[in-house]
C-alpha cells in the first residue's frame, strides 16, 4: 500500500499536568513581543512574514504574546509544558521533529522545557490575515499541519526510503512538508509564489540550474517570486524540510 504523509488539520489532545501556580505570570507583567523575548531570534522579517528562532534549555520558559496566527515548526524531539494565560500548563504529548503546528493570534501564551534536552523550533508568524483566513483550528486555536518526516505505516514501521511531499492550504498561504531520500525531488512550484524554505535537518538541494542550497537544521531562506525551481536531493541523507508559500497580492485567493 502506497505510503504518503497525511497533512490534515486536526485537533492536538491535550492532558493537564502540574499546578497553575507554576505557570502563571507574575502580577503586573506583561508579556512581551517575541521580537522583545529572549528565548527568540529574529532570522528573517519582511511585509508577510516574520521568522524567529525559538530554543528552550532545561527548566527554561518564554511567555510572550501573539496578534497574529503562527506556525510552530519542530527542530528536534521535545515535549514542553504549554500555557495560555491566566491558565494551567499542559502537555499536548510529544512534539516530534519535523512536527509542524498552525497556531491561532491573539493569545498570550508561555512554553517550559522540563526535559534535559534543548527544544528548538522556527516560528513563522503570518503578518497578513488572508494567509490563514480557511485554516481550521483546535482547542486554543492550535491544529497540526503535518510533519517533514518519512510516512509511517498502521504498524508503525518507517519506510525511511519513501518520499513524501504532501501540502495544506490555509487561504492565501501553503504549508509543504517533504522527505526526500538522495536523487527524489520536488516539482517546480509557480513562478509567482514567494517561498519560505525551513530546513527540518542539514540538506543539500540541487535546482534546476545546478545551483546547490546547503542550508543547516532552522538556517530558512526566504526565495523571491519569480526564482523557483525544482530541487532534487543531493545530499547522502533524506533533505527534510518545510516550505510555506505565498500567493501574489492579486492571484484570486489572496482577496485583493
Amino acid at each position: 500500500m502506497k505510503r504518503k504523509c497525511l497533512l490534515l488539520l486536526w485537533l492536538l489532545v491535550l492532558s493537564a499536568v502540574g499546578q497553575s501556580a507554576l505557570a502563571q505570570t507574575p502580577a503586573g507583567q506583561t508579556a512581551p513581543d517575541m521580537a522583545h523575548e529572549s528565548h527568540h531570534r529574529l532570522l528573517f522579517e519582511n511585509s508577510q512574514v516574520r521568522v524567529f528562532s525559538l530554543k528552550l534549555g532545561y527548566n527554561e520558559s518564554e511567555f510572550t504574546c501573539h496578534d497574529h496566527a503562527f506556525l510552530l515548526v519542530t527542530l528536534e524531539d521535545c515535549q514542553p509544558a504549554m500555557w495560555l494565560e491566566d491558565q494551567s500548563p499542559i502537555v499536548p504529548g510529544r512534539l516530534k521533529q519535523g512536527d509542524v503546528n498552525l497556531v491561532s493570534g491573539l493569545w498570550t501564551r508561555g512554553m517550559r522545557n522540563d526535559q534535559k534536552s534543548m527544544c528548538r523550533f522556527v516560528v513563522v508568524e503570518f503578518l497578513d490575515l488572508r494567509a490563514t483566513m480557511n485554516a481550521g483550528t483546535g482547542y486554543a486555536g492550535t491544529g497540526y499541519a503535518g510533519n517533514a518526516g518519512p510516512s509511517v505505516d498502521p504498524a508503525a514501521k518507517v519506510d525511511a526510503a519513501a518520499k513524501s511531499i504532501a501540502t495544506v492550504p490555509l487561504g492565501a498561504s501553503y504549508v509543504t512538508t517533504a522527505y526526500l531520500p538522495h536523487g527524489e525531488s520536488i516539482p517546480a512550484r509557480p513562478k509567482d509564489i514567494g517561498e519560505l524554505l525551513i530546513p527540518i535537518a542539514g540538506l543539500d538541494l540541487k535546482a534546476e540550474d545546478d545551483r546547490h542550497i546547503r542550508k543547516s537544521a532552522g538556517e530558512v531562506e526566504w526565495i523571491e517570486a519569480g526564482s523557483g525551481s525544482a530541487w532534487e536531493s543531493a545530499g547522502s541523507a533524506p533533505a527534510r524540510f518545510v516550505l510555506v508559500r505565498f500567493l501574489p497580492d492579486d492571484s484570486p485567493g489572496s482577496g485583493k
